[in-house]
Formats: structure tokens, C-alpha cells, sequence
């Protein structure tokens, strides 16, 4: 019973040493049907696996992954070794990372006033899903921040005490994953000689570029 056909987060990171010991020279980033901050996400933890001596804090680099998509964790290694820990009949799409327990909800007006006792800070801009008796999702208008717990506003109203409370979309951390522009390296050379106009060089592969101030240099 359940979705059989929803399959549990693959994550060998733990497992490339041994793969690339054994020759294994590319790995294979699932990115088809993703959000481009998943694969920006996913490429960027296991380049720096690699580049680290396939060490890493391996909990906190899943973490960072959860937070643009999981299904709720990141251990299987499907069919590599024997644990063939493979489907998830409960979870069919993306959850999140879960981050804390709905404490009460109030009627505000035609809203519902929802205080979350959460660790992780809560934004506007944010995605959160609610697991209890159902599941709901909302999109984070206004936060307030009372006694260090979270107060958000819905007119979703199916959201319950004691509801677990997963951050669906990290709003702040996605924008600052996409933003992200590749640079690529240039040597530069800045001439300064008195009573001389000052000389830029950039040098890139073949390509050079050459500027000359207008103004000449004083002491």
C-alpha cells in the first residue's frame, strides 16, 4: 500500500572514496524534472567532497541538500550493497527539512494565527508543510517572532496542534544558491609609475586587455 513507485532519496556521498578507488571516474548528478537550486545544491556538496578527499560532515551536507528537495532521507544506496532500502510508500514529493511542532492556532480574523516552536529561523518568503491527520502547505507572508517562537498567518484550515512542521522552500538560501555567478580566474597587472598614465593589464587564457588612464599619476 502506499506509492509504490516513489523511491527514497539516493545519496552515496559517504561511498565515493571506494567507487573511485575501484575506478569509478564520473558520477552522475540526478537533475531531470529538479529545480535548478537542487542541482546547483547537489553538484556543489559532492565537488566538495571530492575536492576534500571524499571527507565531508556528511549529516550537515544532506541537510543542506533537504533543503530544496527530499522526501524525507538521505541514506539509501539502493542497489550498490545489500540493504535494498529502495522505496518510500509514505512520502511521494518533496518535504523539506522538518524543523519543528505547530504549538497552537487561533482564529484571527478570517486567518488562522499558527505559533511554531521552531530551532531554524522562519521567513517571509518561505515554504512550509504541515504533517498531521492531513498535510498542508503555505507560502510565508508576515512573520512575527514571539516568546522565540514563530507566528505565522493562513487561511489554510486544516493546520492542528502538534502538527509537525517542515521547511518545504528555504526562500533566503535558494536565492543565494541561484545568484551565485561563475567566475573564472584573470591575472591582472596594474602599472603605477609618477608623472606616468596608469596601465591596466588582464590577462585570460589568450585573451588580453590593455587600459590606459587619462590622467597622469602624481607622488
Amino acid at each position: 500500500k502506499g506509492y509504490l513507485l516513489s523511491p527514497n532519496d539516493l545519496c552515496l556521498m559517504e561511498n565515493l572514496k571506494v567507487l573511485a578507488k575501484h575506478g569509478v571516474t564520473s558520477f552522475k548528478i540526478e537533475g531531470r524534472l529538479k529545480r535548478p537550486a537542487y542541482v546547483k545544491a547537489t553538484v556543489e556538496s559532492y565537488r566538495k567532497i571530492i575536492d576534500n578527499n571524499y571527507t565531508a560532515n556528511f549529516i550537515k551536507e544532506q541537510e543542506q541538500i533537504a533543503k530544496v528537495f527530499t522526501r524525507g532521507k538521505y541514506n539509501t544506496t539502493a542497489y550498490l550493497y545489500d540493504n535494498f532500502d529502495i522505496i518510500d510508500t509514505k512520502n511521494p514529493a518533496h518535504y523539506g527539512a522538518k524543523i519543528g511542532e505547530v504549538l497552537s492556532v487561533e482564529k484571527f480574523k478570517d486567518l488562522f494565527k499558527i505559533t511554531i516552536k521552531s530551532d531554524v529561523s522562519i521567513s517571509e518568503g518561505d515554504g512550509l508543510k504541515f504533517v498531521g491527520n492531513s498535510e498542508t502547505s503555505i507560502g510565508v507572508g508576515n512573520v512575527e517572532v514571539v516568546n522565540n517562537n514563530y507566528v505565522v498567518y493562513t487561511k489554510n484550515s486544516q493546520i492542528m496542534v502538534k502538527d509537525k512542521v517542515y521547511k518545504a522552500l528555504d526562500f533566503e538560501f535558494e536565492r543565494k544558491l541561484l545568484s551565485t555567478t561563475k567566475r573564472l580566474p584573470i591575472n591582472a597587472k596594474f602599472i603605477a609609475n609618477k608623472n606616468d598614465y596608469p596601465v591596466l593589464e588582464l590577462n585570460f587564457l589568450d585573451i588580453s586587455i590593455k587600459s590606459t588612464g587619462d590622467t597622469l599619476l602624481e607622488q
